[in-house]
């Protein structure tokens, strides 16, 4: 627990403007802080780039961010059948800030979706499995943490 007084509490999440109850008295039992509702905002990042073995994880493919924290790319090429590794990297260097991945034991089909977070290091790439030959559209949603993969 904490000690008894009045805390400042604050409630943040990425693509949401930050909400806040100046003023909470904690005692010694349970404390109601009131409802702190979050309103939509933008991406923290100001670039987001799809980094891929199919692309040479490249950190200069750009998506484009197409409504606020709805980030798109189109493959030119296609990619092949098989297990791919991938991160959304922001801001246009690797792991600084953390860039969008996951757990790379973790295959996804694709077509298909699946959860993102912002995460660094070995280890934390998206694998995905794609099963047929043909270019692809990545949608990333950071308001969701979410990223879905569709043919084109």
């Amino acid at each position: 627990g904490i000690n008894p007084g009045n805390f400042r509490v604050v409630a943040s999440a990425i693509c949401f403007i930050d909400a806040e109850n100046p003023s909470v008295e904690v005692g010694t039992g349970e404390v109601d802080i009131g409802t702190l509702a979050l309103t939509a905002g933008t991406s923290p990042h100001t670039t987001i780039s799809l980094s891929a073995d199919f692309n040479g994880f490249a950190t200069d493919v750009f998506m484009t961010e197409v409504t606020d924290c709805i980030w798109f790319y189109e493959t030119p090429d296609s990619i092949e059948v098989g297990a791919h590794l991938l991160k959304f990297v922001t801001d246009g260097a690797l792991d600084t800030p953390p860039d969008y991945g996951g757990d790379e034991s973790v295959s996804i089909p694709v077509p298909g979706s699946g959860a993102v977070e912002l995460v660094t290091g070995s280890g934390t790439n998206i694998k995905i499995d794609v099963s047929e030959k043909r270019q692809y559209r990545f949608i990333l949603d950071e308001r969701q943490q979410q990223f879905q993969v569709i043919a084109r």
